[in-house]
């Protein structure tokens, strides 16, 4: 069934310590499993002196290629002045 192949996708590309993943572990301590993601994140800041510090080995968008490029600003579409343009740009182009 569909839930079923969906279930089973989940766990083949989910990360190993997705909860999906981590739930079928019965080695792994129930407290463990519903432990407060918050309580987590307030013990991580202790260790570090603040909360929300990025992630030392996950790039910033901007340095996302490494020093071979630097990584494109994207479009600002919630933006309705960026999306005129863009509409009056491809209206513009089509004709």
């Amino acid at each position: 069934t569909l839930l079923a192949y969906l279930v089973r996708r989940l766990l083949e590309n989910g990360a190993n310590t997705s909860f999906v993943n981590r739930i079928a572990d019965a080695t792994l301590p129930l407290d463990e499993l519903v432990a407060d993601p918050v309580s987590a994140v307030e013990a991580l800041a202790a260790n570090e002196g603040q909360i929300g510090l990025p992630h030392p080995r996950i790039p910033l968008p901007r340095e996302l290629y490494g020093e071979k490029r630097v990584n494109s600003s994207g479009l600002d579409l919630s933006n309705e002045q960026r999306l005129a343009s863009l509409s009056s740009a491809l209206l513009t182009s089509a004709s």
